[in-house]
């Protein structure tokens, strides 16, 4: 009795290499993912049989050894009969020109900032680099030039095809690969960012010392230290929702020493969410500053030695 067309699958998918493995989720989740394969689909109309297999391949883990590198996306696809083909996609890397005009531009847009370091791209993004006559992502077929060590005479092929969908997938996990394909590394980025963060810190601090400076402590009178005796007016806070949740632990990451699971954002987060709604409930006068309990480890402690001085105490005196 032959092999039925699904025992064909699922001998080929375990036959696969070891570090290639199926989809566990829709391709591209997010949004710059979803865009990347979008811009696929829509120069590949002519070719939709061809997408189909592709993401057929890419959802049962043909493609493996995917690289991703300035300029360049590197794999390996291996069709029903375990034959491994070469793919190869190249797009423009841009130069350190452009690129600083654009991390400048990121500069200025601190949310922009804050959404990269939680791991998010902002939905945006892309006018930071048409304003430098660039784009991030692909806008016709002509913006990348893929090649394939197949016979097929389409393009894309479904190995090509099939690479696109799991460098959607990959996109989805790193936004910063974005960046990446286009010249500039994570690092590189984040870096260049700091960089100007910290130029700007200095020019501000420089300002506040010229500024403190040119107060003279003899002009000052009683009477300076006296005007908040009158009683203040009534304080209003209003707080906005923060843009991006623990932005700063994403973006450390775990030190070398770490050894548990967690990450120190997960351990953290939960205590830092409930000490701010703590702060801004004390703040709108929701609820009062509570003395802090000792724990009862803590308690039990001193008791033990409490007994122990009466104990040594009692013994002194039978002596």
């Amino acid at each position: 009795m032959s092999d039925t067309p699904q025992k064909r699958k699922r001998a080929v998918v375990a036959a696969l290499p070891a570090q290639s493995r199926p989809m566990t989720r829709p391709i591209s989740a997010t949004w710059w993912g979803h865009r990347w394969i979008a811009a696929l689909e829509h120069t590949s109309r002519d070719v939709v049989a061809r997408l189909g297999r592709g993401r057929a391949y890419a959802r049962d883990g043909h493609v493996h050894d995917l690289q991703i590198k300035s300029g360049a996306v590197t794999a390996l696809v291996s069709d029903d009969e375990l034959e491994n083909y070469s793919v190869t996609l190249k797009l423009d890397a841009f130069d350190a020109k452009t690129w600083n005009q654009i991390i400048m531009n990121m500069h200025q847009q601190a949310i922009f900032v804050a959404q990269l370091l939680n791991g998010e791209m902002p939905k945006e993004i892309n006018t930071l680099f048409r304003a430098c006559g660039k784009s991030l992502f692909p806008i016709n077929s002509h913006d990348i030039d893929s090649d394939c060590g197949c016979e097929d005479w389409a393009n894309p092929c479904k190995h090509v095809a099939a690479t696109h969908y799991v460098l959607g997938e990959a996109l989805d996990t790193d936004p910063f690969l974005l960046f990446e394909l286009r010249g500039r590394t994570k690092e590189q980025v984040l870096a260049a960012l700091s960089q100007l963060r910290s130029a700007g810190s200095s020019i501000i601090d420089k300002k506040a010392a010229e500024s403190s400076a040119s107060i003279a402590l003899d002009d000052l009178s009683t009477s300076y230290f006296e005007q908040g005796i009158n009683a203040l007016p009534a304080l209003h806070f209003d707080f906005d929702t923060p843009v991006a949740t623990g932005a700063l632990l994403n973006s450390l990451g775990k030190p070398a020493s770490w050894q548990i699971a967690e990450t120190p954002a997960q351990l953290l987060l939960p205590a830092l969410s409930k000490a701010r709604d703590y702060a801004i409930a004390i703040a709108n006068g929701t609820q009062t500053p509570t003395s802090v309990v000792p724990s009862p480890l803590t308690t039990k402690t001193r008791n033990k030695k409490t007994r122990t001085n009466k104990a040594g105490t009692h013994k002194q005196g039978r002596q």
